[in-house]
């Protein structure tokens, strides 16, 4: 595969590949149903990620500084959907 064509595929990847969790997403604040979320595991993709995402930027990736910056915002929207949803303390939903 040509250089261009994988920089062009990388290009729209690094910003459609976060939004593979909108389901996630939908079910949690749509649907109001955050069971088997597990709290803890979404909380550490968030933590897992910020490195990546200062790497990222520290290396003037700006594809994958995008990708990480939306991966941070859609783990945000699941972690904050799973706390406002909860009816009980949000670690009840943390799963081992």
């Amino acid at each position: 595969m040509k250089a261009v064509a994988l920089d062009k595929i990388v290009s729209v990847t690094s910003v459609v590949f976060p939004f593979t969790t909108f389901p996630q997403i939908w079910e949690i604040w749509y649907h109001g149903n955050a069971q088997g979320i597990s709290l803890l595991t979404w909380f550490l993709y968030i933590v897992f990620t910020i490195p990546l995402l200062l790497h990222s930027i520290n290396q003037k990736d700006k594809k994958l500084s995008m990708m990480f910056s939306l991966w941070i915002f859609i783990y945000v929207v699941v972690v904050s959907g799973v706390i406002v949803v909860s009816n009980s303390s949000p670690m009840s939903f943390v799963s081992g």
